[in-house]
């Protein structure tokens, strides 16, 4: 038996279990969120970075499975979060049609 434990937020409360962050479509509420392990912040897994960045899971993935997690973290650092995109580009679009109205008046 060990004396570290994994720091569940979600449910205010310590285990020796430590799982993976949830999406945010599981609607679970036991799912463990743990954040640190002991007094350690745990690195966050590919798959979790993916679902910051808005991005399906296995998204960095290549096809062959053969990638290594750190080719996939520098994947998603050399990226964009994909609803941040999603909303600079429709506001762009929003702003050139708008200007292009005004002008047509």
């Amino acid at each position: 038996m060990t004396d570290e434990k994994a720091c569940d937020i979600r449910n205010s409360k310590e285990s020796d279990i430590n799982g993976a962050l949830q999406s945010k479509a599981s609607n679970n509420i036991q799912s463990n969120n743990v954040v640190r392990q002991q007094y350690a912040v745990r690195r966050l897994t590919p798959t979790e970075c993916e679902r910051l960045q808005g991005l399906p899971d296995g998204y960095t993935l290549i096809d062959d499975k053969s990638c290594s997690d750190s080719a996939r973290y520098k994947a998603l650092g050399n990226g964009m979060a994909q609803p941040c995109a999603d909303f600079v580009i429709r506001r762009i679009a929003e702003c050139v049609n708008t200007k292009k109205e005004r002008t047509e008046s």
